[in-house]
This record gives C-alpha cells, structure tokens and sequence, in this order.
C-alpha cells in the first residue's frame, strides 16, 4: 500500500490514529472503506490458522463498533481465549483473555448494545494487517439495515410454515386418498 494512499486515510478517517499509532502504519497491508450491507450484519469474526508446526496459531479478526467520532461501542471478540494482534500494538502480541458462549454475528452485536446501537457511524474491521472501514449506504443508518435483515428473516420464517404446511396437506390429501382405495 502506498505511503500517500495511507495517509489519506489517516486524514480521512483521523479516529484511526486512536488504534493505530504512527510508527506502525508500514504495517498495514491494505485500509479500504466499504459499504457495510446484510452480508457484513451477518457474519461473524474471522479466524486464519497460520501452521507452523510447533510455533502455530491462531489469527483472529476484531470488529469493532464505533461512533461518528471513532469511539468503541463494542468489540466482538472470538469464542475462545485467544491472542490477538491489536491495532495498536501490531508488532508485538498483547494477550488478552475473552470467552463468548457462542459466535455472534455482527447485527447480534448491534443488538446487544440496545438503544446505543443509534449511534453507529462505523463498523472497524481488523484481520491480518489489513483494515476495512464499513459505513452505511448513503440515507441509511446501521439500524436501518438489521431492520431489514429482520425483516428478511420473518419472512424466510412465514415461507418456511407456509411450504411445511403444503407439505402436510399434500401428506393428508395422499392419506385420505390411500383410506379411500381401501373402500
């Protein structure tokens, strides 16, 4: 990534000197901005294992949840203890110790923040030295989208009954029509 690319991001986006410090910047791969969408409030953190026999490990996304001024909301960690190569500190590994019950995806965490969840502005996505800035679409919020998305899986749900009650009556029907040979 180009040294002037990456600084027009810094100048862009100036939170993201909160959590990554100058020093480090020549370790960022690629810093991209992109439209946060049901995809993105679907899914939840990567992982990539690095083998390296003896000295392997795990690799784990953070996403984290800021405001317009690039304040943390929340940070959705792995369902595991797990080490982390933060931000701010990508030279170094920094241990920190987390355990989640189970994954949650991205509009679960958005959920759980309950009426903070308003006050969205970005979704920060970091994974293996590279950042990913999602932002809403244009005249849309955060939780404009995991409206949709609820919206969507209602209606999976009502499709789902409806196709499992076709299926019961074509059961039936073929019941009723087996008794009726019998006659």
């Amino acid at each position: 990534m180009s040294e002037k690319r990456r600084d027009a991001f810094f100048e862009e986006f100036p939170w993201l000197s909160k959590y990554v410090k100058l020093k480090h910047r020549k370790y960022i791969r690629s810093i991209k901005v992109s439209r946060a969408d049901k995809d993105l409030l679907g899914r939840t953190a990567l992982s990539e294992f690095i083998d390296k026999g003896e000295d392997s490990y795990y690799i784990f996304e953070q996403l984290v949840l800021l405001d317009e001024n690039g304040d943390i909301l929340k940070r959705e960690l792995p369902s595991e203890d797990f080490s982390i190569w933060r931000p701010c500190t990508w030279r170094r590994h920094r241990f920190i110790v987390g355990r989640v019950t189970e994954p949650h995806t991205v509009a679960e965490c958005i959920v759980s923040l309950g009426s903070e969840s308003e006050r969205i502005a970005f979704i920060f996505s970091v994974f293996c030295n590279n950042l990913v800035i999602y932002k809403p679409p244009k005249k849309f919020n955060i939780q404009t989208l995991l409206e949709e998305v609820e919206e969507d899986k209602r209606r999976e749900a009502e499709e789902e009954k409806k196709k499992e009650a076709e299926i019961f009556d074509a059961q039936k029907q073929s019941i009723r029509k087996e008794w009726e040979s019998l006659d």
